[in-house]
């Protein structure tokens, strides 16, 4: 397989999985969290989560932009931080910004060999950005976009994307299903799979 930024996205299926290659994948969506209101617009019938693979070399940066997150409460919902969890680790996120976009089509998955990427949308800072509740948001999500990049060679990989934020004084974790590898390219393809990804902190 040619070497480029998606090598190959995942779907996991409920008791399946399916392994999609391909270059562009609009990213999919899941529903609510149990943690609190804070989720994503819907799931899929029997898929749990997803996953992409990329190519790239120690250094190398890239924007991420598969996570999409919407308040199903009915207050307001402040971002706080957000990191990734699970997997072996060596993702270094190198920056976090979040974007307004009408819902569908919702965010963009292929992402940019840059951070901040040359997206022709408003982007704001991650930290401090407050998602409004749903009676006043309808028709638009929330695109998490983050700067990435990996930190060793060989297989680095994480298993989900978990985003801290509050409503009102109480704290909430959202973990999104979204595993992530890269792999430098010396790792044959065969060895290179985004790991099953997890909808919760250990």
């Amino acid at each position: 397989m040619a070497r480029g930024l998606i090598r190959v996205v995942s779907r996991w299926r409920v008791k399946t999985v399916v392994l999609v290659q391909v270059a562009l994948l609009a990213a999919a969506c899941t529903g609510g969290s149990e943690e609190g209101p804070v989720g994503l617009p819907q799931m899929p019938s029997g898929i749990f989560g997803w996953g992409a693979t990329y190519g790239l070399r120690v250094g190398d940066d890239l924007t991420f932009s598969g996570v999409e997150v919407f308040n199903h409460g009915a207050r307001p919902a402040v971002l706080d931080g957000v990191e990734l969890v699970g997997g072996a680790g060596g993702i270094e996120v190198i920056g976090a910004l979040v974007a307004v976009r009408p819902y569908p089509p919702g965010c963009n998955l292929a992402g940019d060999d840059h951070f901040p990427p040359h997206y022709d949308w408003p982007m704001e800072p991650f930290e401090g950005f407050v998602i409004p509740p749903a009676s006043a948001f309808e028709g638009r999500v929330v695109c998490v976009i983050l700067g990435l990049r990996p930190t060793r060679r060989g297989v680095v990989s994480s298993q989900g994307v978990a985003i801290h934020y509050h409503v009102g004084d109480r704290a909430y974790t959202y973990v999104d299903p979204y595993s992530l590898a890269s792999c430098t390219p010396d790792v044959p393809d065969t060895e290179c799979k985004a790991p099953e990804p997890i909808r919760s902190l250990p």
